[in-house]
């Protein structure tokens, strides 16, 4: 049984089991349904249900029936899709956790689709994505200042997975922000970037902020890149 749940004005939890009790940080150790919640403009994957990627979306607006999606910034126009046509979209939630929704196309064009019957895919909604703690100094940039790359903003990265990180910072960043992420995750490791989205935020006045970001979709050559890196953080994690 689904039900809405009114969160804050940018992020609800989307689907929720009656069964659920209150989830510790030690209940994300062990493989299970991971129930997203979603954030309005967050930047989304429309696949086949076969995992085949189609466009990018953003996220407009939502409810437990329907997805409404519209073009990112950039995108010139969508696919056109048949009405009852089955799609899926994939996304990191709270937490970066990874998730695949599917529905029913019941409106495409070229600016706008919208998707009904919404239903988990369970098969891909596991913890994939494993974050691994790396307390790395790190630099943020703001793609929407002159000459960005000239001036970096320190900050700690706390953790990281294929999907996203998590940072804390001095600067002010509003959630739904575009950022740029460059780190090396250890010695001699190489300098790493990402394109990403500010998709939480604990503005602290005592210390520093806490920023959830979610990484764009990443091309195959970074995401092995990523990957290797990662593989190599668990290898030494207990060294």
């Amino acid at each position: 049984m689904l039900r809405l749940w009114a969160i804050a004005p940018k992020c609800m939890k989307l689907f929720e089991r009656s069964s659920d009790k209150i989830r510790t940080h030690e209940s994300y150790e062990t493989p299970k349904l991971v129930y997203p919640r979603l954030y309005k403009d967050a930047i989304l994957m429309l696949t086949k249900l076969d995992g085949t990627f189609l466009c990018r979306v953003r996220l407009r607006n939502f409810s437990t029936m329907e997805l409404d999606l519209v073009r990112p910034v950039g995108m010139l126009s969508f696919p056109l899709f048949e009405d009852g046509e089955k799609l899926a979209v994939t996304g990191s939630g709270e937490n970066n956790l990874p998730f695949s929704l599917s529905g029913i196309v019941t409106v495409s064009n070229r600016v706008n689709i919208r998707l009904g019957s919404l239903a988990l895919m369970t098969g891909t909604n596991q913890r994939e994505s494993p974050r691994y703690s790396v307390y790395r100094k790190a630099n943020i940039y703001r793609p929407e200042l002159v000459n960005s790359a000239k001036k970096p903003e320190p900050c700690d990265l706390i953790d990281i997975s294929m999907a996203g990180a998590k940072i804390h910072s001095d600067e002010v960043y509003a959630e739904g922000q575009t950022l740029k992420l460059q780190v090396e995750l250890y010695e001699r490791a190489g300098k790493i970037s990402f394109m990403c989205q500010v998709v939480r935020v604990e503005y602290d006045k005592q210390s520093r902020n806490e920023y959830g970001l979610l990484f764009e979709e990443l091309p195959l050559a970074k995401k092995q890149y990523l990957r290797e890196d990662l593989d190599w953080l668990a290898e030494h994690a207990h060294c």
